[in-house]
């Protein structure tokens, strides 16, 4: 995510540096960091339980990180929004 943040804030800043106010609109990389963050949920959804088992035996823990699964899935994918936010104003 910081990499894409940095990526953005150059995309972003160097069409508003040139005067193309226009091209700065659509230069964001909002969608490409979107798209990465449903990939990572997607693969943290799939595989929720195997996730808890490389922490811990105990089916209290694995089953409290499946639970958890779908809730930080949706979480990482408003954290890549607001980090490319961040590199959108960065850019500014």
């Amino acid at each position: 995510m910081y990499g894409l943040t940095d990526a953005g804030a150059s995309t972003v800043g160097l069409p508003l540096g040139a005067g193309r106010h226009d091209l700065a609109k659509t230069a964001s990389l909002l969608k490409l960091m979107f798209c990465m963050a449903i990939s990572v949920a997607i693969i943290f959804i799939s595989t929720h339980t195997v996730i808890g088992k490389i922490f811990s035996n105990d089916e209290n823990v694995i089953s409290l990180s499946a639970s958890l699964a779908l809730i930080l899935s949706i979480s990482y994918c408003l954290l890549s929004m607001t980090f490319a936010c961040f590199g959108a104003l960065q850019g500014q």
